[in-house]
């Protein structure tokens, strides 16, 4: 911005110098002779000056308004203590704006209160670049014992409904709010009933979530890993063709955590789940084999 203003400046001493050039060139000279003036040179002189002021004028022009596009789309300064300006991540920052707004908003009050979370759902497949349609929701997950803080927090940006799970969820805690424009649901304990018995989004305390660069946040957005998304999918009704998205997603070369996938096979879970989670486990130890 600093550049801009200094531009304006010159610009502004160049124009009116031009001007003021023009008219002393043609005031009488004080004297019994005078003085001749050439007109051609003056107007040469004039016209120059004219010019260079002009595209110095047009350059901070430009400026000034690329720095107010900047400034409404990131209206935070490096000491509000939230993420200096770098690019977005990409798939972030294909979200709609309301949502966006939504994690920012989320983000400015847990990460300060030390609140673990994480973005999951339709939202993590979209950002993650695994579907192209865009998720109807937020999903922020966090800790079980951190849940009533985390509420609490949240309310003061907007209302929010206390929502009873309907089978086959078992969460133990669940709250949607509205955030702005859009609604994001608060889930602790998130829980799903299955002919073997409960499976349970198990919450690793500690873990450093990987996190995506979004400007006006403290440090980004963290987000839930795929190994679990993939599981949930496989027990919710009608969902099998997202985990079908996660699993093209590792055919393709993707990134796929073994260890974290093999975790869930130490807690209740049908006996068709199970086999595909085994499937893919193989997969990631044999690449070249593919899933039944």
């Amino acid at each position: 911005m600093k550049k801009t203003i200094f531009s304006l400046l010159w610009a502004a001493f160049l124009l009116i110098g031009s001007i003021v050039y023009y008219f002393e060139a043609y005031r009488p000279a004080i004297g019994p002779a005078g003085r001749g003036v050439n007109d051609s040179e003056v107007f040469g002189q004039f016209l120059y000056g004219m010019l260079q002021g002009g595209a110095v004028l047009t350059a901070a022009l430009i400026g000034a308004a690329a720095f107010l596009r900047r400034r409404r789309s990131h209206p935070y300064s490096k000491e509000d203590g939230l993420m200096p300006h770098e690019p977005d991540d990409p798939g972030l920052a294909k979200l709609p704006p309301q949502q966006l707004e939504a994690l920012r908003g989320a983000a400015r009050v847990l990460d300060p209160a030390g609140i673990s979370w994480g973005l999951g759902g339709s939202a993590l497949l979209y950002v993650r670049g695994l579907t192209g349609r865009f998720p109807n929701d937020l999903d922020l997950l966090i800790a079980e014992d951190q849940a009533p803080r985390a509420f609490e927090l949240l309310s003061a940006l907007g209302p929010s409904e206390l929502r009873a799970p309907e089978e086959p969820y078992c969460t133990l805690h669940f709250r949607r709010f509205t955030l702005g424009r859009s609604s994001a649901d608060l889930i602790a304990g998130f829980g799903i009933r299955h002919s073997a018995g409960v499976y349970r989004l198990l919450w690793r305390h500690g873990e450093a979530l990987p996190r995506l660069p979004l400007y006006g946040t403290p440090a980004g957005i963290p987000l839930m890993s795929l190994e679990d998304w993939y599981v949930l999918y496989l027990l919710l009704p009608g969902r099998a063709d997202k985990a079908a998205l996660i699993e093209a997603h590792w055919r393709d070369g993707g990134p796929l955590l073994k260890d974290r996938l093999s975790e869930t096979l130490g807690r209740p879970l049908p006996p068709a789940v199970r086999e595909r989670v085994l499937a893919v486990s193989r997969m990631a130890e044999h690449p070249e084999s593919d899933l039944p």
